[in-house]
Order: C-alpha cells, then sequence, then structure tokens
C-alpha cells in the first residue's frame, strides 16, 4: 500500500530539508567542520556502515514508498544499530523512516509509540554526534546528522505547542506531557536554531518564526508604530 502525502506547503518544506538536509546548508556551514583524520582500520568500517545504510535508504528512495518498504527499512535500520551501536546517522534515519509511516501529523499522533520511538532516537543522534562544547568544530557527516536531527525534533516540538486540535493529542505524550505549551515552544526554537547552526536554511529560518520573545519583541514594536502612526494622524488633523 503506498503512502499518500497530505502535508501542507510549510509541513513539506520542513519535512523535505529533514531528509535532506544538504539541500539547505547555510552559508555558516564550513566554518563548523573540520576533517577528521582516521586510520585505515576505522575508515573501513566507516565505509562498511554508510554502504548499509545507503542499500537501505535506497527503498525508500521513491516518491511514495509502499508501507511494507518503509517497516522493512525501519527494521533494518534496527538490525544496523544493533551492530553499531555509536552511529549517530543509523538512529536520525530510522526516526525519518519512521515519520514517512503517516501521511500527516493527525495520524502520527494517533499512534504514541511511533512518537516516542522517533524522539528516542532523535535524542540518541544528537547525543553522540553533538561536540563537547558550542565552539568545537565537528565533521561533516555529524553536522548533517545535526541539522537533520534537531529540525526533526524541533518539528515535532512545536507540532506538541498548538494548544488546539493536533497539539492536544501529542501533549498526552510522554515526551511533552511535562511540558507547558510556551516551554515546547521555546525548546521548538532551540532546536530549530541548532539545526540552523549545523547548515539547515529552512530550521534558521523557523527558529525566528517559532521564537517566542522574538514575537513578543515584534508585537511590541509594531504598538509603538502603530501609535507612532496615530499620532502623527492626529497631529496632522489638528493643524
Amino acid at each position: 500500500m503506498a503512502v499518500a502525502t497530505q502535508l501542507s506547503k510549510n509541513d513539506s518544506s520542513v519535512l523535505s530539508a529533514i531528509l535532506n538536509p544538504e539541500a539547505g546548508l547555510g552559508d555558516n556551514f564550513a566554518a563548523i567542520i573540520q576533517t577528521s583524520a582516521v586510520n585505515s582500520g576505522e575508515s573501513h568500517i566507516a565505509y562498511t556502515i554508510r554502504q548499509q545504510e545507503k542499500h537501505i535508504l535506497l527503498s525508500l528512495n521513491t516518491e511514495s514508498p509502499s508501507r511494507s518498504d518503509i517497516e522493512d527499512a525501519i527494521s533494518a535500520f534496527g538490525n544496523l544499530l544493533d551492530k553499531f551501536p555509536g552511529y549517530a546517522s543509523g538512529y536520525a534515519n530510522r526516526a525519518q523512516a519512521r515519520r514517512l509511516l503517516y501521511p500527516d501529523l493527525a495520524t502520527l499522533a494517533e499512534h504514541p509509540e511511533d512518537v516516542d520511538a522517533m524522539f528516542d532516537d532523535l535524542e540518541k543522534a544528537i547525543s553522540l554526534a553533538s561536540p563537547q562544547n558550542s565552539i568545537q568544530a565537528v565533521s561533516s557527516e555529524a553536522a548533517s546528522v545535526l541539522s537533520s536531527a534537531h529540525t526533526h525534533r524541533a518539528y515535532l516540538l512545536y507540532e506538541a505547542s498548538q494548544k488546539l486540535g493536533l497539539g492536544n493529542k501529542m501533549l498526552a505524550l510522554s515526551h511533552f506531557a511535562k511540558f507547558d505549551s510556551q516551554t515546547l515552544s521555546e525548546l521548538a526554537s532551540r532546536d530549530f536554531a541548532l539545526g540552523g547552526r549545523y547548515g539547515n536554511k529552512v530550521a534558521k529560518q523557523l527558529a525566528v518564526h517559532t521564537n517566542p520573545y522574538a514575537k513578543l519583541c515584534g508585537s511590541i514594536v509594531k504598538e509603538a508604530l502603530q501609535k507612532e502612526i496615530e499620532s502623527i494622524a492626529e497631529g496632522t488633523m489638528s493643524r
């Protein structure tokens, strides 16, 4: 059975950036990348893992992968991660594959076990790929994982922060229930910002859009400008 796509234009843009993070690399991407030298043994192992990962992803590289193909890919990622539990990209890609099981977020919210599994994988990917401090450079592979995983997690956090409809369902899930709507929105904005830092242009834009403090400042400035305009208008009319 093919998976139908019913995402909004904005959702599609975000999901596209998640599934293909290199498509939206920003100008600051090169500044945080370093090339790590590895010995031939480590390089061979890394190459072997990447080849296995690519083979799994090939089955999903269609416009509408079947549900059975997606489930097989999730299972294959599980087998890969059983052998190589420290492979960050595998966790990020398994979360992405699981997201493809559902044509829209409303359907996804009806399956809390999969949302929780996605969150666990994204958190594991971020934990494994993150540098030890905010000024440490990372490899291009780690940056790609962090760009994708932070953006994906931010997307889920943002949807959960919405109080109506879908948000009510997602707020009942274990990863969101301990936070209020404002906190979830702040966490989403932070993850979008980190996704942007590691090269995702879409995430960088959404960090500003979802930042509650930026919205508040914008509202204050807008109100001040409106009052200024009204004051100028009143002065002109009184002349």
